[in-house]
């Protein structure tokens, strides 16, 4: 293995996977377009859930790292950090409802050009040439999940 990055190892292999686990309530809201798949995280998330999350990662985005003296600036103010967590920690106390709010609609529609962050049910088993699965099952409690995702070769 070789190290590329703090805490972040790279293999030689082009194999990739992904599980997403939701309730069926939320994977029927999937399918209606009343919930979209971050895969980033992995997971469902709800309209609003969406908007914050477009806009975190456009201020994140904004934010220049100098990785080789542990600092980023933000708003013309230089930050510094210890460590990846202390650099996230410092990162997201900066993410304030009126720094988000200041996100203008030019630049969402610029981040969701190039999105494949987030995705539509039809974008998630159209997207690429990985192969999708879908599987229903019941809990012993009665409660009725979907995992689902994708596997395969993304060389």
């Amino acid at each position: 293995m070789k190290k590329i990055r703090f805490g972040v190892f790279e293999t030689n292999s082009s194999s990739s996977h992904s599980l997403c686990m939701c309730t069926k309530e939320e994977y029927k809201k999937f399918k209606k377009g009343e919930m979209f798949y971050n895969n980033d995280e992995e997971k469902l998330m709800t309209p609003d859930e969406k908007d914050k999350y477009i806009r975190e990662q456009i201020v994140l985005r904004s934010m220049d790292v100098d990785w080789n003296n542990n600092t980023f600036t933000f708003n013309n103010k230089k930050y510094s950090y210890k460590d990846y967590k202390d650099r996230k920690n410092k990162q997201n106390e900066l993410l304030t409802p009126e720094v988000l709010n200041a996100v203008t609609k030019e630049e969402i529609d610029n981040y969701l050009e190039d999105c494949y962050e987030i995705m539509t049910y039809e974008e998630f088993y159209e997207s690429d040439e990985l192969e999708t699965y879908c599987e229903e099952y019941t809990t012993p409690g009665g409660e009725s999940v979907v995992a689902f995702g994708r596997y395969g070769y993304d060389g």
